[in-house]
This record gives structure tokens, C-alpha cells and sequence, in this order.
């Protein structure tokens, strides 16, 4: 077999460039940080975008899935986004319901929720409001009801006269004469 003839300097220099795009191309990778997604059962808070692409939020994690499971979000591109420490998240973080779960959404989309996590807001406790009049004020047995029993043990040594430094400070310095 004969020799192959000698390759041009242009047709070199193609071969090296088709070699180092090649080369490229196997070991290249995404520019900037890699992005790591969080467990988003640990999301403490909810953010979705409406219509309009305004933000709507924060929300419990079961207000969500209950939301979710009444049909609220029929459509599974509605994008959603989550807050982990109460931060509000950025535009780039809401992602849509196909993306953040695996099929079948429902039975899947925000269904796991961590120990720890509230899943409601925590009701107001209602507290006693009692209304005092100025009879009930006179009243001794009413008041009698109210003051605790430390004020009670006070009232009645000074009634009897007597009195104690210990329940009192005593003044030092230019205020004494």
C-alpha cells in the first residue's frame, strides 16, 4: 500500500479544531454554581405566582396541600416556590408543580411534610376578658378572689403593724438625713 500523501497545513488544522470542540463538548459543564434542590418536605412556607405573575404567599404547608387536593392549582404549570428559614423566594426559585414533584402529582404534590414542620398556623387563643364594675371593686369577697395570696400576707402585716427591711429597700447615701 502506498503512503498516504502529506495533509495540507489548513486540513491539520481543521482535525485539531473538530478534536478540541469534541473533546469540549465531553467534558464540558454548566457554568456558575450547580444548583441544589432542598428537601421540600423541610419548606416551612409556600409561595405561588397567580395569573398575573404576582406573588402570592407565605402559606402553610397543609393549607397548600389542602388547596392542592381541592383542585386549586388544576393547571400542573402553576409555579410554585418555597421558603425553608422565612425568606421570600426570588423570581428564579418558583418552579412548576410537574418540576418540584414526580407523577402522579396527586398523589404526591406536597404530601410529604417533615417532623417538625407546622402544617397549620397556630390558632389565637381566645383569652378571659372579665368585666370588673366599681361595686365589684368594694366588694371584699370579690377582691379577696383576685389578689394573690403574697398581696393578701402584705395587706395583713401592715394592718397589724408589722414591717419588715426585708420587704423593702433601704435607701443609702445623700437620701437618708
Amino acid at each position: 500500500a502506498e503512503p498516504a500523501p502529506p495533509k495540507t497545513a489548513a486540513e491539520l488544522m481543521a482535525e485539531k479544531a473538530s478534536a478540541t470542540v469534541a473533546a469540549a463538548a465531553v467534558t464540558a459543564e454548566p457554568k456558575g454554581p450547580k444548583r441544589v434542590r432542598r428537601d421540600l418536605s423541610t419548606a416551612q412556607f409556600w409561595y405561588y405566582l397567580d395569573k398575573e405573575e404576582k406573588k402570592q404567599g407565605p402559606f402553610y404547608p397543609g393549607v397548600v396541600r389542602d388547596w392542592y387536593a381541592a383542585g386549586y392549582f388544576p393547571d400542573a404549570s402553576t409555579k410554585f416556590g418555597c421558603s425553608f428559614v422565612g425568606e421570600i423566594p426570588r423570581a428564579k426559585d418558583f418552579e412548576a408543580i410537574s418540576d418540584l414533584f414526580s407523577e402522579p402529582l396527586k398523589e404526591t404534590a406536597f404530601q410529604k411534610i417533615a417532623a417538625g414542620i407546622a402544617l397549620y398556623p397556630v390558632e389565637a387563643q381566645a383569652s378571659e376578658v372579665v368585666a370588673v364594675t366599681e361595686q365589684d371593686m368594694l366588694n371584699d369577697e370579690f377582691s379577696a378572689e383576685r389578689n394573690p395570696k403574697w398581696l393578701e400576707q402584705s395587706l395583713q402585716r401592715m394592718e397589724d403593724g408589722v414591717f419588715s427591711n426585708k420587704a423593702r429597700p433601704i435607701l443609702k447615701g445623700s437620701f437618708v438625713n
